[in-house]
This record gives C-alpha cells, structure tokens and sequence, in this order.
C-alpha cells in the first residue's frame, strides 16, 4: 500500500468544519474528531468551502457573500453514509449537493457556487506530500441536471511556489458549460493576479473522466499533471521550495437562470492521499 498522507486516511473519521466559526455560515460535524492534543490548540479535521461568485473572484451581494449555509433548508446539503472500504474497514461515504433547481439563488441568475471538501494544511489538515509526488485517489459517484445552467465535478489542488499560491483544478465531469478558452485542450480557464495563479484543466486531457451514476475510483496524479503543465508552460518552473498546501474533490454549478437553473451532486468514499 502507498505511504498514506493528510489527515484521516481513508475517510475514517466524520470531522469536518468550515473555516470561520465567526462567520454565520460556518458549519461543523465534529461527532468523531480526536481531541484536542493540547488544550487550546484546535485538533486536525476535513475542511468544506463554500463560495458563490458572479465572476471569478467577485462575490455577489448577500450574508457571507452567498457562502450558502449547510443543512439548513437551503440549497446546499452534506450527507454522510457509513461504508466499508474494500480491505473490510469502516469509513464513511459523503455525499454534496448544490441545488439551484428547487431552490433560488438569492443572488438571481447568472451566478457560481463552489463547493468543495478538503484536506487543507492551514485548517487543520495535513502533512502532504511534495508537488511532484503527490497522489489522491477516491471512489466517486456524479449526477447532474442542468436545463437553465451549468455544472463541473472538481479535483482540487493548492500549493505554492515562487512566491505565489497555485490553484489548479481538474475537470472531471461537466456538462453545459462554457470555457474561456474552448480551442485550447489542456486549459478551461486561467486568472493571474500579484498573489494567486489559478488553472482550470481538462481532465480528459490527462485520460481521467467519471460517468455519470456510477461508483468510479477516481485517481488524480497530480504529480505528473502538475509536471505536465510545468513544461508546457502554463506554470512556472520552481526555483527553491515548493509545497502543497491543499487538495480536494467537489463541484461547482452555474445557474443562469434564476429558477430551475441547475442540481449538482457527488457521493465519494475512500478517499486517500498519499505519496508515489
């Protein structure tokens, strides 16, 4: 077996937190988190997020941006399901759902809602391995349904070098929509500011792709895609240290329509990070 990495292999433990617990949208399932190791010093747990976006990096107005609240009534959910993995150990499935169908976005149309769960270093996650041996593979299950909008299912992974954060993500399921760059077959989208280059990458491009209703393990070698993009130029060449700061599996929906725009969902177990 690969040497396992990040916090809780496997999805063994239901402990899981947004980022802000000052913020009115913030959201735990704590019920089998370990305890703190040292009092006052929070203990490791999966990390959600979740932002909506008119365009990239400009929220539409409302409470917490539209960074909807969980189980709340509204239109995102988080369910988890008790499984066995295939070695015969208990773990978790869990399921996310953004749904903008039977639900209307506050915001009107025209919107992106980002929901993503994660392993992340600076919110309790971690260790990781390095960029460039770096692996997660999950068992993963996507539907969606989009007659007034769009939808993608996600890999994510965060890191940096060069003095700037790396966001690059993996499509692996889309349908209805657009890309800013619709000739190029490696790249969906790319933003560059002082502080942050961000990648949206064709999955298939790299031979990885999930059917739709079906329990597909799913395995991201972002040691080799991110070395791809390295040498075809859409990322710089390190120079000193470089690092992995987060990775993750979600979905984001566009509806551009106010009402029954879009529905996304993603059921995943197994999911393991760990070094080649």
């Amino acid at each position: 077996m690969p040497t396992p990495f990040g916090f809780d292999y496997n999805l063994t433990k239901r402990c899981v937190k947004t980022t802000s617990p000052s913020e009115s949208n913030y959201y735990e399932e704590t019920s089998q988190c370990d305890p703190p190791p040292v009092p006052g010093v929070p203990s490791k747990h999966w990390t959600l997020a979740i932002q909506s976006e008119r365009v990239a990096g400009v929220a539409c107005p409302g409470p917490e941006n539209q960074s909807f609240l969980i189980n709340s009534g509204g239109p995102v959910t988080l369910d988890w399901l008790p499984h066995t993995d295939e070695f015969g150990n208990s773990n978790w499935s869990v399921g996310m759902k953004t749904n903008f169908h039977d639900f209307t976005h506050p915001c009107g149309g025209g919107c992106f809602n980002w929901y993503m769960f994660m392993d992340h270093i600076s919110e309790g996650g971690g260790p990781f391995p390095a960029p460039d041996r770096l692996q997660f593979g999950a068992t993963v299950n996507y539907n969606d349904f989009c007659p007034n909008g769009g939808a993608r299912a996600l890999a994510l992974f965060q890191g940096f070098w060069n003095g700037k954060q790396r966001l690059v993500e993996l499509l692996f399921q889309s349908t209805n929509w657009g890309g800013s760059e619709p000739g190029n077959p490696v790249i969906v989208h790319r933003v560059e500011d002082g502080v942050l280059q961000y990648l949206a990458v064709h999955g298939q491009y790299f031979g990885i792709q999930v059917p739709k209703l079906q329990d597909v393990q799913l395995t991201v070698p972002w040691h080799g895609i991110l070395n791809t993009l390295i040498n075809q130029g859409y990322l710089p060449v390190p120079s000193g240290g470089w690092s992995t700061q987060a990775v993750g599996i979600g979905h984001e929906v566009y509806n551009a329509a106010p009402n029954l725009a879009a529905i996304a969902a993603l059921w995943f177990t197994n999911f393991r990070i760990v070094e080649i």
